[in-house]
């Protein structure tokens, strides 16, 4: 991400739920002393699913969220170190 002037330390994120759908808060943390709150929105994947329940055969739009986990840089870098 864009937006720091040293390297990024740590990140963090946390879940939104609004109206328009699901959002993430994402902190960054920096060796330029600087913390960042980023926001980004996740958008959602529609799939039409038969519903066999009713008789008049109409389909149900479902939503699909996919989320990536985030790693913190020294997370990484520890595991790496020990041999993960």
């Amino acid at each position: 991400m864009e937006g720091h002037r040293g390297p990024v330390r740590c990140m963090t994120t946390s879940m939104e739920v609004e109206v328009e759908g699901i959002g993430l808060l994402v902190y960054t943390a920096s060796l330029d002393h600087m913390v960042k709150m980023w926001r980004v929105k996740v958008t959602e994947k529609e799939e039409e699913q038969e519903n066999k329940d009713e008789e008049d055969g109409d389909g149900e739009k479902e939503a699909e969220f996919e989320m990536d986990p985030t790693l913190s840089p020294s997370w990484v870098k520890r595991q790496k170190s020990r041999g993960y």
